[in-house]
């Protein structure tokens, strides 16, 4: 009976050794596992912010094009004023110039 106990008690010595060695184990890739997952919650926030910085940025983006746009409208109608204006005037001034030419036509055939 004695021996049976001392074999049962080194067997049982040998499975808490093995299980302490197993429990160690566990709790290296439990910690690892914690590590990792802290660095995957900090890389996803920054992701997000990163993500939510250039949404604002798009934003920003958008409204000066939109605010371009309507500048460049503007100008294009100022600027087809402007020709408009340029052409009555140059028309204006044709005019003129042969109204001018045509009198001084007159005025030497009177002569």
């Amino acid at each position: 009976l004695t021996q049976e106990t001392s074999r049962w008690y080194e067997h049982s010595q040998s499975l808490q050794s093995e299980l302490e060695t197993q429990m160690q184990a566990l709790r290296e890739v439990s910690t690892k596992l914690f590590v990792k997952t802290r660095e995957h919650q900090q890389q996803t926030s920054q992701i997000a912010a990163a993500e939510g910085a250039l949404r604002a940025e798009l934003e920003t983006l958008e409204t000066e094009l939109a605010t371009a746009g309507i500048r460049f409208a503007h100008l294009a109608s100022v600027l087809d004023e402007t020709k408009s204006l340029m052409h009555a005037d140059m028309s204006k001034a044709v005019l003129e110039a042969v109204r001018l030419e045509r009198c001084q036509c007159q005025r030497h055939c009177d002569a």
